[in-house]
């Protein structure tokens, strides 16, 4: 069978390229924009780079940079490091100066001191939490996450803020969205999308997709109206309904874990070692490029998660693979599947404009 604690973080940076290791930074060429939906060739990914310290176990990863020029990584609680240690339930966190040493600060709440908010959802007074993603705004850490149990509709996307970033800091500002038994979608993996002063929250969903709210950029909740609670019989929020971004409807395996990018220029989204930023000349209407994950993570001793990637020329949509497929028809071109050593690549966010977090097991540690 598969070991859970063989879960860790690697990012996408601008560095030069190192052995695999347990946990790791890599680089990819950047291609042109028109290569970025295309897969002419097959694509040859490079190895991560090495990093240090106690770093294993990050699932779902988020990775923010302080204001003292350092870096905090959040992950999904209640998984195993790869040397059997627990990282901890609520959110574990952890610190780096240079974004290769990291060590483990322990975790965002305390033991049995999560917020009250949460436990109708995870059924437990201390219970791990889900995919958060973490951001600074306005001398603020701002996380988003996810409060649920394991193949229930029952859920919720929380929302918790901080001076430091570090444990035991954060103030419960409960709860952003919710979904309940009867829902075709689930409040699960939120990712906040900001451009020109508006705030987006994308969610969801192992089930029928991935959906876009609108936040008040004030207060990071809801923008249309007070209640957190979707409608399951009708699908609406607030009156409103909620707006699909991809779907994989009747698969067998799901979708979920998103977040959005916008581009402006080419040659971006692969980070280089000599990137430079988008010449003027070179500007233009901006794609929204969508990334997700597909597949299972966890399950058995093969599974199958894999990131993909549509784009539009509108936030909220339609978005398209490389041939024109519609994602709400469960279409998506693969940007990062398993490939040598690295089994099942996901669990996705993105920082700093080149840079893209994700989780994956290691084929050489694999338990079968």
């Amino acid at each position: 069978m598969l070991a859970t604690s063989l879960l860790f973080a690697s990012i996408w940076a601008a560095a030069t390229a190192a052995p695999l290791d347990v946990a790791a930074f890599s680089s990819l060429s950047p291609p042109s924009e028109s290569r970025l939906l295309s897969r002419a060739s097959a694509p040859v990914y490079p190895s991560p780079n090495h990093v240090s310290g106690n770093y294993s176990g990050i699932h779902d990863p988020s990775i923010v940079k302080t204001p003292e020029g350092g870096y905090l990584i959040y992950g999904s609680g209640g998984w195993t490091s790869y040397t059997g240690e627990p990282v901890g339930l609520g959110i574990p966190t952890w610190s780096s100066p240079d974004r290769v040493a990291w060590k483990h600060e322990g975790t965002a709440f305390a033991q049995y001191h999560l917020p009250a908010d949460t436990v109708p959802y995870t059924n437990s007074t201390n219970a791990a939490f889900w995919a958060p993603d973490v951001s600074f705004h306005r001398g603020e850490y701002w996380m988003y996450y996810s409060a649920s149990f394991a193949g229930q509709m029952k859920s919720a996307v929380m929302l918790a803020r901080s001076k430091t970033g570090l444990p035991n800091s954060w103030s419960d500002e409960g709860i952003i969205v919710a979904t309940g038994d009867g829902c075709d979608w689930n409040a699960i993996d939120p990712s906040l999308f900001v451009t020109e002063g508006r705030w987006y929250l994308s969610v969801g969903s192992y089930w029928t997709g991935i959906k876009i709210i609108g936040l008040n950029p004030e207060t990071g909740r809801m923008l249309h109206g007070p209640n957190v609670h979707v409608n399951c019989a009708t699908g609406l929020l607030n009156g409103r309904p909620v707006i699909a971004l991809a779907e994989r409807v009747h698969q067998i395996e799901g979708i979920e874990g998103s977040y959005i990018r916008e581009l402006n220029c080419p040659g971006v989204i692969k980070a280089a070692t000599d990137y430079s930023p988008c010449p003027a000349a070179e500007y233009h209407a901006p794609y929204f490029y969508l990334f997700s994950s597909w597949g299972s993570c966890c399950r058995g001793p093969r599974p199958t998660y894999n990131i993909r990637v549509v784009r539009s020329k509108s936030l909220l949509g339609p978005y398209e693979d490389e041939s024109g497929g519609s994602a709400l028809k469960g279409m998506g071109t693969e940007f990062l599947m398993g490939h040598d050593d690295v089994v099942a690549p996901g669990g996705q966010s993105e920082s700093f404009a080149v840079l893209l977090a994700f989780c994956h097991y290691e084929e050489r540690l694999m338990i079968v």
